[in-house]
């Protein structure tokens, strides 16, 4: 053991790094599939949830595809059998090399942040999202003709970065032969680089230890790509995991598509990252910081001590986690070690939008582009409108923006000096001083009635760029209450912020009204025949009236048939509201679920907020529904028995016209009593779930600190994510858990009836009584004789 510290294991539950977007908010399949149409076909629903077929390459494809442009704002694609990435888990890899940046154990860090990504492949996706989230300036190299492509097209289609990033071809070097050689004892052994073409470079050599023999034939990975005196921050890979195309392919569970060179070579990542070790202990301080990623863990510990032979100053490792998956990050450094602390660099969104939904018909896309220009215009801005394109160029000055978001910029200096001209699509150009904001509007038709907004930086070095957020949101409001309608039936029916909440509430809100469709439409067919045949052989007579005819037995068939569709209707309303409030506390119980997903000390907090707010909500609920469920249950029975009386009482044959009403309301009012119960069923389902989560994550958190308390650190591994040891007063957040616990275990009622609480067991009792009841009624007439 090198030192004696402590390690912390990982955050049980954890999949995304704290800062990564998708920590808490994961993607939301349904919203994605409403905005973007080429989505839309992958999606299918499973219950209430959304899901992607993961086995589907083009699935996978295509939701990385959309998630980077529509939470980064790039355009990106890549051709079959091209190795597809995951955005959060490479967001997580980018993340946690920041930390490394901005961590104090090393020195070295300038104004601006450079990468080297070893192997970018066609995705390109590590610089494409670095340079997008943290403008960081990027090298990607690659060996084969397609990914480098691809890589250039993926770079190309973003403008507002492709200065950022350069793609270079590993092929202009020869290939070199990269050999370890055990030595005869635990001693250094020697790997030796061998150019295939004579004079290319000296041979080099230097120590390592090393555990097994391995030889192979690779593009050179760092030395040679890095030109002379050029220095990065850091370099990262993905390496190819698998030894065989055949040991690729053995996950059945997913299709993330990948040629031989990005998934296989020989040696496997043991090999190609003792490679890098091999040009870093060359390279030595000319990166800040080595990094790679690791598919297998027991390559981890065998690869530190590699590193540690090599006499490397640091290295740390961490664990990323996305789904079921889960891949390991260690980084290493040869700079000499500081205290000073280094702030991590803040990232400024270029790319911002917001949705227009429920625009009134009268307007269009073109009718919001107009406005918007106006909206800018009226400010005095500088605009240039594109209808062709569906986008407006936009130039404000410092003034400008003060008097558009009502502020003051007196933290804002400003230049005179005027800055280059920006070209428009038309091929004009608008004159862009340094100290002026520069932006572009475009519109999007995503579905009748929503378009979405997008505004994106034109000059990313103003000063009055950090006011960008503040112009978008003050356009925003100015769209919506011009051209959006302020209250609509679902507004008013979504009672929580959530975006998880609306949509599955709004999933609901139409499975219930085909619900309530597919009840009362066939029962008022029966109901229409029924009366239809009986008004057709009774006369119908009215006081004052000496005589009937064929118009008042109509009239009173329409009065008749209206009221029985107002009686039942209303009913049946009642209990499909019922259900929809348990359906929405359902969703935001979900919401509290996902809340133990964390470990922090304040998560106990707002657990215990939050169920308290679901509970007031339960508990009005509960005072507001009880009287329609016992009157329901009671009238239900009643109306049952004077129904058999006054069928009974008749004296004439049991048939169609005298006990129809009795079948039609025996078979609408029991579906709408089972409605009722299984929404009440369902909710305090869930309440009573919430115990047994928050008991299984105090156990997992308690049993992983005890762990972290107890084992060594003998790699020096460093979990970025959660320190339970050293983050956390142990004591306190134990006992903290503890009352949490207890606390939710004596209030787990979902739907009660002045205090009872209607679980399971008493809920299947009530229906299996009413479904007695009304099956034994109807046994005693003859209904189709």
């Amino acid at each position: 053991m090198r030192n004696g510290k402590k390690r912390a294991r990982s955050e049980p539950g954890s999949t995304n790094h704290p800062r990564n977007k998708y920590s808490d908010n994961p993607p939301d399949f349904a919203l994605l599939a409403s905005l973007y149409p080429s989505f839309k076909p992958f999606v299918f629903f499973s219950g209430a949830r959304a899901r992607i077929d993961w086995t589907d390459y083009n699935a996978t494809r295509e939701l990385t595809r959309t998630l980077l442009v529509h939470d980064h704002g790039l355009n990106w694609w890549i051709p079959d059998g091209q190795l597809c990435p995951t955005v959060p888990n490479r967001s997580n890899y980018i993340h946690w090399i920041n930390d490394l940046l901005s961590s104090e154990l090393v020195g070295g860090q300038g104004s601006k942040v450079k990468g080297f990504d070893i192997g970018t492949g066609a995705n390109c996706i590590y610089p494409l999202l670095g340079a997008s989230l943290f403008g960081w300036t990027f090298v990607g190299s690659d060996v084969t003709a397609v990914a480098l492509e691809w890589a250039e097209k993926n770079v190309q289609s973003n403008p507002h970065i492709s200065d950022l990033i350069e793609i270079r071809d590993s092929n202009i070097l020869p290939h070199c032969s990269f050999e370890v050689v055990n030595g005869e004892s635990d001693k250094y052994s020697s790997h030796t680089i061998i150019p295939e073409e004579a004079g290319f470079s000296p041979t080099v050599q230097s120590e390592h230890l090393d555990n097994d023999n391995k030889s192979y034939t690779e593009p050179a990975i760092l030395v040679g790509l890095v030109k002379e005196d050029e220095t990065f921050d850091f370099c990262m890979s993905n390496p190819p995991f698998f030894e065989t195309f055949e040991e690729a392919g053995l996950n059945p569970k997913t299709s993330c598509g990948g040629t031989p060179q990005e998934m296989v070579c020989n040696g496997g990542e043991q090999a190609f990252v003792t490679r890098i070790i091999q040009d870093s202990t060359l390279l030595r301080q000319r990166f800040r910081w080595y990094t790679s990623m690791l598919g297998k863990k027991a390559n981890l510990k065998l690869l530190t001590s590699k590193l540690w032979e090599a006499g490397v100053t640091v290295v740390k490792s961490t664990e990323f986690l996305q789904g079921q998956t889960s891949r390991w990050g260690i980084a290493w450094s040869f700079m000499p070690t500081v205290r000073k602390i280094v702030a991590p660099p803040v990232a400024k969104k270029s790319v911002l939008s917001f949705m227009l939904e429920g625009i009134k018909r009268q307007y269009s896309a073109i009718d919001v582009l107009q406005s918007v220009e106006e909206f800018f215009k009226s400010f005095g801005a500088s605009c240039k409108l594109n209808s062709s394109a569906f986008s407006v160029d936009i130039v404000t000055s410092s003034d400008q923006c003060n008097t558009i978001t009502k502020i003051s910029l007196r933290d804002v200096d400003s230049v005179g000096s005027p800055g280059p001209e920006k070209q428009t699509p038309d091929g004009s150009s608008l004159q862009v001083p340094q100290d002026d904001l520069s932006f572009r509007i475009l519109v999007f038709q995503q579905m009748p009635g929503t378009l979405l907004i997008k505004g994106s930086l034109q000059q990313k070095d103003s000063p009055l760029t950090g006011l960008f957020s503040l112009v978008l949101g003050t356009l925003e409001e100015s769209m919506k209450s011009k051209f959006c309608r302020i209250f609509s039936l679902r507004e008013l029916l979504f009672l929580d912020d959530s975006t998880m909440v609306k949509l599955g509430y709004s999933h609901e809100l139409d499975k219930a009204l085909r619900c309530l469709a597919f009840i009362l439409l066939p029962s008022f067919l029966i109901e229409l025949v029924h009366k239809s045949i009986f008004f057709s052989s009774a006369e119908v007579s009215f006081p004052f009236i000496e005589s009937s005819c064929a118009v008042l037995n109509f009239v009173m068939f329409l009065l008749v048939l209206l009221s029985w569709v107002y009686r039942t209707g209303v009913f049946l309303l009642v209990c499909v509201l019922f259900r929809l409030t348990c359906e929405l506390l359902i969703l935001r119980f979900r919401g509290l679920h996902k809340m133990f997903h964390r470990c922090g000390s304040d998560t106990v907090e707002d657990v215990c907020k939050e169920h308290k707010r679901i509970k007031k909500q339960l508990s009005a609920t509960s005072h507001r529904y009880r009287f329609f469920i016992i009157a329901s249950f009671v009238v239900i029975s009643t109306s049952q028995f004077v129904a058999l009386l006054l069928v009974l009482a008749s004296k004439s044959d049991k048939s169609f016209l005298n006990s129809g009403d009795l079948v039609v309301c025996s078979a609408v009012q029991l579906c709408g009593f089972f409605l009722c119960l299984l929404g009440a069923a369902r909710i305090t389902h869930r309440a009573q779930g919430v115990v047994c989560i928050a008991t299984r994550w105090h156990m997992t958190l308690t049993c992983a600190s005890e762990a972290a308390s107890t084992e060594s650190d003998t790699d020096s591994s460093d979990n970025v994510y959660i320190n339970v040891s050293s983050s956390l007063d142990l004591s306190s957040f134990f006992q903290a858990r503890q009352a949490l616990v207890e606390y939710l275990r004596h209030n787990n009622k979902g739907i009660t009836l002045y205090g009872y609480a209607l679980d399971r067991g008493l809920l299947h009792t009530l229906f299996a009584f009413e479904f007695s009841l009304v099956m034994w009624i109807l046994s005693k007439v003859v209904v189709l004789s």
